[in-house]
């Protein structure tokens, strides 16, 4: 037995010898005297003497025992639940609740939600413990981070539960939870040794528990294993279902000017490749066995577009194409071109992923100023004839997506502004002057791209003397090499970042040859400067060959050198339609980028606005329409940053709400779109069954408050010492009054 030495325990032995000290001094002390009636007296008193003392015993043990009994309770002494007094001990219950706060747990089956009973699950179980017996709730929500709401009382807990009224817009973590989870413990100092009742309320969707990889958490489950303890599994879902009925919105992405998806880097709004209108592929799964067919709908700043109807078949995805008119930006869309676009479904079981948002870049007709430094009246041997054919066909007069001026070097004097122009292009020119250099780096630095194409007439010195210390050109020019009579061998491409949006359309491999085997005659060598990227080189050197694209970045802008012609005097790109032009298009398309820290986050992601000038009296409106004051302070970047002089806020930790946020203010407004992870409406359910081969920690719980835990090794005995207190207590009054009944 624990606590013997408990200050109240030595009081309570003191205590307990006080009816003993009372009846030593109250003991009578006289002077025999015989008299001649007291020998009949003196004959019953020896016949009584012996049951009279071991009564007055019995009655002064009794109220000694009553005595210590109440100390020792009050003391708490504890026993060890492997010893004699482990049956009498009063158990702590140390319960570890985690609850499911994933995007799944919204599906609605009748009027009630699975987080609902899931709720209702974690509210039982916490009513079930009493706080002023030791007993401890920890508490945690469970999304892609895990949150503790709770390490302390039931009431505790109970009163978190009460403020979740939704679950969260995330993916279950069941690693994160766990390791989190064994990190509190040990931190709190808990034994090893200790049970701890652990309880996941959840609907067991498939891939929370078995990824790709076979089962998940293994490490964290290993050390529960380790400990003896297990991991009760409540599934929330009524009658268990393998594939639920859902459809989602699992892919949002526009369509470049060739029909494929655009290669957007992560984060980014894509700029959309066409004028007046724009294409989007969505693409929508089907989780449940059945066939649907859907109405899908695009909306564009807030304007709803007439809906489409697509089959989905069961356990499958189906893609569907949507246009939309991209004319006036809506009352609700951003300001500098972008556009706010969602798609939505008909609403279902799991509202959550029935939408998806995105936003992007419209910049409308591009302005690209083509240098002309070898023009000629013989369209074939015009330096330009190709590209502008290329970027301006001669049609029916309606506008196309580029505004092209074309001039030649001598034409760009001091007076030529090159501020409206998003590209410009120098093709084959001879003598880039001191005066174009600093007006060409002044443009690209504010935003511009700069392509230089290159031909008989460049002079790989002067280029280097002139662009290269001005960051205007990615590599140092080196030789010429090549065959110029064509006759020999020839040079091939090599695509070496398919990533990049100028290439974008090439690694298809349906269309990749139409750059990787175009023959190149003529080029120059080249070494790009530390801070350039190659896009594309050449294969005459086993590894790293020649490049033929490099690209670097120059302020807000960027430097694109093409170690070619793109004419067709060393190249046959240009004689090459299905070549040529998705090369340059791309290149010019990829010239655009958009401003400022990334528009298309995942939920959870912080949000960050960049503004021009003071974003004063900024506020922010969430997806679900609420809106609040955005109390932080925005900082003005410093010289040196790209950005030197534009204000950057610090909207929000976290994007909690999956569709459009958008801040205002004063200095303007900004859009942001957050999308959920596209796997948590595939709601495959993971039979119970199968659990057990994926760990021997996992139990399923199949009522309540059957958690399957050990007893509890340390239990209290102060409800039995109280007890039997006061039964003594009565003991003694009751022995008392027959004595005084007897006696009298």
């Amino acid at each position: 037995m624990g606590g013997l030495l408990h200050p109240l325990m030595a009081f309570g032995m003191l205590a307990a010898s006080v009816p003993l000290i009372i009846h030593l001094l109250n003991r009578r002390r006289h002077q025999p005297l015989d008299w001649a009636a007291m020998r009949f007296a003196r004959a019953a008193w020896k016949r009584i003497r012996r049951r009279t003392r071991f009564e007055n015993l019995l009655l002064l043990l009794l109220r000694m025992a009553a005595v210590a009994l109440f100390a020792l309770a009050l003391a708490r002494p504890f026993t060890s639940g492997g010893g004699p007094l482990g049956g009498l001990s009063k158990e702590h219950r140390e319960v570890v609740v985690l609850l499911d706060g994933s995007a799944s747990m919204g599906y609605r089956t009748g009027l009630t939600s699975l987080w609902d009973r899931a709720t209702n699950r974690a509210r039982s179980i916490f009513e079930e413990l009493d706080g002023t017996d030791g007993d401890r709730a920890h508490f945690y929500l469970v999304g892609e981070r895990t949150r503790q709401l709770s390490s302390r009382s039931p009431e505790e807990a109970l009163s978190m539960l009460t403020s979740l009224e939704n679950p969260l817009a995330e993916s279950f973590d069941l690693t994160a939870a766990l390791t989190r989870v064994i990190a509190d413990l040990d931190a709190e100092g808990l034994d090893p040794s200790t049970p701890v009742e652990l309880v996941l309320i959840t609907d067991v969707q498939r891939r929370n528990f078995l990824g790709p990889e076979g089962p998940v958490a293994t490490e964290a489950l290993a050390l529960l294993e380790e400990r003896g303890l297990q991991l009760n599994i409540e599934d929330v879902t009524e009658a268990f279902v393998r594939r639920p009925a859902n459809l989602a919105v699992t892919d949002f992405v526009p369509l470049d000017t060739f029909g494929e998806p655009l290669a957007t880097a992560r984060g980014a709004a894509p700029v959309l490749k066409t004028q007046g209108a724009a294409s989007f592929l969505v693409e929508v799964t089907n989780s449940g066995e059945t066939g649907r067919d859907v109405n899908i709908a695009l909306i564009v700043d807030g304007q709803r577009r007439p809906s489409k109807r697509l089959f989905v078949p069961g356990a499958s995805t189906a893609d569907i194409e949507l246009e939309a008119r991209l004319t006036a930006a809506g009352e609700s869309a951003d300001e500098g071109g972008f556009r706010e676009l969602e798609v939505a479904l008909e609403a279902d079981a799991l509202p959550i992923d029935d939408r998806r948002a995105l936003v992007a870049l419209a910049p409308g007709s591009l302005s690209v100023l083509l240098v002309n430094g070898a023009p000629d009246a013989d369209f074939r041997a015009d330096e330009l004839a190709y590209l502008r054919a290329a970027l301006a066909p001669p049609g029916d007069g309606t506008p196309g997506p580029f505004n092209v001026i074309e001039r030649t070097p001598g034409q760009l004097n001091a007076a030529f502004d090159l501020s409206p122009f998003d590209l410009i292009w120098l093709a084959n020119v001879e003598d880039p002057t001191p005066e174009l250099c600093a007006a060409l780096k002044a443009r690209v630095e504010a935003g511009a791209t700069l392509v230089t194409s290159l031909g008989d007439r460049v002079v790989a010195s002067r280029y280097n003397e002139r662009l290269l210390p001005l960051g205007l050109l990615p590599a140092e020019l080196g030789e010429r090499k090549g065959d110029p009579s064509r006759r020999g061998s020839f040079r091939r491409a090599r695509i070496d970042a398919p990533d990049h949006p100028a290439l974008s359309f090439f690694r298809d491999e349906r269309y990749e040859l139409f750059f990787t085997e175009v023959p190149i005659f003529e080029y120059f060598e080249s070494q790009p400067t530390p801070d350039a990227r190659v896009l594309a080189s050449l294969d005459d050197q086993v590894t790293a060959g020649s490049p033929l694209l490099v690209e670097s970045h120059v302020g807000h802008g960027r430097s694109i050198l093409f170690t070619t012609t793109i004419d067709s005097d060393w190249a046959l790109f240009a004689e090459s339609p299905t070549s040529l032009i998705p090369l340059v298009h791309e290149l010019v398309f990829g010239s655009v980028a958009a401003p400022g820290p990334p528009r298309n986050l995942a939920v959870g992601d912080p949000i960050e606005a960049r503004f021009e000038a003071f974003p004063e009296a900024a506020n922010l409106l969430a997806p679900s329409g609420g809106a609040a004051r955005i109390d932080t302070a925005a900082v003005e970047l410093p010289e040196g940053d790209s950005d030197a002089g534009a204000w950057n806020l610090h909207v929000r930790d976290a994007a909690e709400q999956a569709g459009i946020w958008r801040v205002t203010s004063r200095a303007g407004s900004a859009s942001f779109a957050a999308t959920l992870d596209a796997s948590e409406g595939q709601l495959e359910r993971l039979p119970r069954e199968e659990f057990t081969g994926l760990s021997p920690v996992y139990r399923f719980q199949a009522k309540s408050g059957e958690l399957g835990v050990a007893s509890t090794e340390d239990g209290e005995l102060f409800r039995w010492l109280l007890g039997l207190a006061l039964a003594l207590l009565i003991g003694e009054a009751l022995w008392a009054r027959h004595l005084t009944r007897e006696r009298s």
